[in-house]
């Protein structure tokens, strides 16, 4: 019985990882020295600092030689709350809107949890040069899942707000851990 309530998330998260965990991992190249950083919070937002690459000369001290500030998509329509009860229980949120052409897609996604408040980022990222490609310019619809990371936490509310930054009326909400969401060996 115990198999059956973890294999179902399990095979779930699996399934729908590629859509559902967004953020990436520092990564450090030894052939130039150089560490990226997919994403820093700021004290005001979460991901509010974006692409950092540090580099290192001497292995002791490192220059920062790239980064840009997080752009957060201001044309999101919808978010919709997914919760999965089996146990583990599991919170998704999709969100939903309409980008005003094809140059902008969806960037860094990053999620900061404060005591019982999930502050959630989503950025754009610009084709470097669309004079060179070529962008539509058709409105084009985006959908994204992000899987709030919820397990070991306690039981109780919390709430969620997406973009925080170009807030609306649709971007906030809260959820239920009606036990505590984690494992007791």
């Amino acid at each position: 019985m115990r198999a059956t309530r973890i294999f179902a998330p399990c095979l779930f998260a699996l399934v729908f990882s590629n859509h559902l965990l967004a953020q990436d991992n520092p990564a450090y190249d030894e052939n130039t020295s150089t560490l990226t950083i997919p994403a820093v919070d700021g004290i005001d937002s979460a991901g509010q600092y974006q692409d950092i690459v540090l580099q290192t000369s001497d292995g002791e001290n490192w220059q920062m030689i790239a980064g840009n500030a997080g752009r957060q998509i201001s044309e999101i329509s919808s978010v919709e709350l997914i919760k999965i009860d089996s146990f583990p229980t599991q919170i998704i949120l999709e969100v939903a809107g309409t980008f005003n052409s094809g140059c902008p897609s969806i960037g860094h996604i990053v999620t900061r949890l404060t005591g019982t408040e999930f502050e959630v980022s989503v950025n754009y990222t610009y084709i470097p040069n669309p004079s060179e490609i070529g962008c539509t310019a058709a409105l084009v619809d985006f959908s994204k899942f992000i899987l709030l990371p919820v397990y070991g936490l306690d039981a109780g509310d919390y709430t969620y707000t997406v973009n925080s930054d170009v807030l609306t009326s649709n971007n906030t909400g809260s959820f239920t851990l009606d036990e505590d969401n984690f494992y007791l060996e």
